[in-house]
């Protein structure tokens, strides 16, 4: 998998379960990082997340849409998005999320959202 070797500390839930909690906690931001692991556009926008990723007290998940399809359907039903690989999921303390995806995964835009 491209995250194994990565310095980030990714949370990866087995459970929607897990998920839920993950998802409720507003206590900080979120960033949820959807991956398939058979698509090279997925590799070269994690490895560019990875490498421009600086941020600071944020739970950070990540989420292999092969393997874990049940998670990656469950929080696209929750925050009625349409899910995309590879994809960002970004939720602010306030609750209040949105989602980048393909080109358009950058850490300046995630600061920019989440008002840093």
């Amino acid at each position: 998998m491209f995250f194994s070797a990565s310095a980030l500390n990714w949370i990866n839930p087995a459970t929607t379960e897990e998920l839920d909690v993950i998802l409720n906690d507003t206590s900080k931001p979120l960033i949820v990082f959807k991956h398939s692991t058979r698509c090279s556009i997925s590799g070269f926008a994690l490895k560019q997340f990875e490498r421009e990723y600086d941020l600071q007290d944020v739970n950070l998940v990540f989420i292999d849409v092969l393997k874990q399809r049940e998670l990656s359907n469950h929080i696209a039903e929750k925050w009625n998005i349409v899910h995309q690989s590879p994809q960002t999921l970004i939720q602010r303390t306030s609750g209040e999320h949105t989602s980048f995806s393909h080109e358009g995964i950058a850490v300046s835009r995630i600061k920019q959202f989440l008002g840093l």
